[in-house]
């Protein structure tokens, strides 16, 4: 199997991880553009689920792969909303102030 390349998925909540230096607000409306992201992509495969349900699609035995994957889908989605939360309600209780002793890590040098 080949190497894959690490992407980023979402630079904008890595630069939030980072820390750095983004005004209060903007790190809140990042974070709320991706909860709704999070939350339009799990409404779209439960609607799916459902349909799927009212067709007599599922459960059915040729399907269950597929349901395998949307079952984990459906939860890493839910996952990722609730963490999203989380992290929404972690950083609005932040002042906006740098906490005292804050100082940006030293640059590692080489030998």
């Amino acid at each position: 199997m080949a190497e894959e390349a690490v992407v980023a998925r979402k630079p904008l909540l890595l630069s939030i991880f980072l820390g750095r230096p983004i005004p209060l607000e903007d790190a809140l409306k990042i974070s709320d553009v991706r909860l709704g992201q999070v939350s339009s992509e799990l409404e779209e495969v439960l609607i799916g689920r459902r349909q799927g349900d009212a067709m007599g699609l599922t459960p059915h035995p040729d399907r269950r792969f597929s349901a395998a994957v949307s079952d984990y889908t459906i939860r890493q989605l839910y996952f990722d909303q609730s963490n999203l939360r989380q992290l929404r309600d972690t950083v609005s209780a932040f002042d906006g102030s740098k906490p005292e002793g804050d100082r940006p890590l030293p640059a590692e040098t080489s030998p």
